[in-house]
């Protein structure tokens, strides 16, 4: 079951924890920056979580649009991804041919 269609992953939550994580990290940097690779790793880490929340307001209508339109056309959804999976194996076995 794709984590789109299971009702126990929680989108939110995990943006959320992604968002604690990446702050944490960012504070712990702060505190031991003390070189210049250090305050940019700090801030690497600040700007990412900043990039997450941005992301997290974005996609969670998105995921919920989603989920609900695979549950209302699961044939159609599986045709899409048998055809997705069917371009990709013949674009990488193109690919092999030709370098080869």
């Amino acid at each position: 079951m794709s984590h789109l269609t299971n009702p126990a992953f929680d989108h939110e939550a995990k943006h959320d924890e992604m968002i604690a994580s990446l702050r944490e990290m960012a504070e712990h940097l702060g505190k031991e920056a003390s070189d210049g690779a250090s305050r940019a790793a700090a801030t690497l880490a600040h700007a990412a979580a900043e990039f997450v929340e941005q992301t997290k307001k974005a996609a969670t209508p998105i995921a919920k649009s989603a989920s609900k339109e695979i549950r209302e056309h699961p044939v159609t959804t599986a045709a899409l991804v048998a055809a997705s999976v069917g371009l990709i194996s013949y674009a990488l076995t193109r690919n092999r041919s030709r370098s080869a």
